[in-house]
């Protein structure tokens, strides 16, 4: 499942990467003689209400996901390693002041608050990569954090602290590799979540404004009112968005399976058992 998984998501880099290669027209090319034109051999997915291709309107909304995901989850990996590196190595009063203010944050409705923020610095590419990778990246500490805390008590770490090795040394040469299991599980995560919360901002009108391709705004605006005479409209985005996070999340789960020798152990052990 896992591989089946990687080759949907390397079709959907694909696709992203190619889309002004593979798209048979522009994204915001309209041709209004061909407007809720149905799927067929001149528009394989359809118009849209305006005459807009689908199939290019997809590919281009690949990139932007492409771009929304990557650039979410890399700021939120990163947001994650600050706090959870402070906070779990250092402890004490840091990491009490720390976790106070994270529960703080997380006690709040993560939609409620990226549409309040998203409201007040208005919505665009920028905007919205800056709040859901602020806002993925503080509920994410924790498992930075907790990670830090396990890695924190080893044997090489208080080695390395006896011979006289700095925070910062210790940090990125000791800490750090040991836990890239969960850091990358991390950022595998939230390319998934960051792509399906920016298509519920841009279906709400709160993401990235019109007339860029997004998939969550083809499944909004104005296209809702046509979906009941036009369903192609709501369905080769949603399914779309479906298939690409799903194997997203699987990839990530496998990525966790290979990483994680604990996890692998206890397979083995079951397999044997089976056996």
């Amino acid at each position: 499942m896992g591989a089946i998984c990687g080759a949907v998501v390397l079709a959907f880099l694909l696709c992203a990467l190619l889309a002004d290669v593979l798209a048979p027209y522009g994204p915001n090319e309209i041709m209004p003689a061909s407007r809720l034109s149905p799927p067929s051999t001149a528009f394989p997915l359809g118009t849209d209400y305006l005459g807009r291709d689908m199939l290019s309107r997809i590919l281009h909304g690949a990139r932007l996901s492409l771009t929304v995901g990557l650039g979410a989850a890399a700021l939120a990996t990163l947001v994650a390693l600050v706090i959870g590196l402070s906070s779990g190595y250092f402890g004490k009063r840091i990491d009490l002041l720390t976790q106070r203010f994270v529960d703080a944050w997380m006690s709040f409705p993560d939609l409620i608050l990226l549409i309040a923020a998203v409201s007040i610095i208005g919505p665009g590419l920028v905007q919205v990569i800056l709040v859901l990778g602020i806002n993925s990246g503080i509920s994410g500490s924790r498992i930075v954090r907790g990670a830090v805390l396990a890695t924190r008590q080893s044997l090489y770490v208080h080695a390395a602290e006896a011979m006289g090795a700095g925070s910062l040394r210790i940090l990125v040469h000791y800490v750090l590799p040991n836990i890239a299991a969960p850091v990358i599980l991390l950022f595998t995560m939230r390319t998934g979540s960051a792509i399906l919360t920016e298509a519920a901002l841009s279906f709400l009108g709160l993401g990235i404004p019109p007339p860029a391709p997004s998939w969550g705004g083809m499944l909004g605006g104005t296209s809702r009112n046509f979906m009941y005479a036009a369903p192609w409209l709501a369905i080769v985005p949603g399914l779309c968005l479906l298939i690409v996070v799903f194997g997203i999340n699987v990839v990530g789960d496998s990525l966790r399976d290979v990483l994680d020798p604990h996890h692998m152990a206890s397979r083995r052990r079951r397999a044997a058992a089976r056996r």
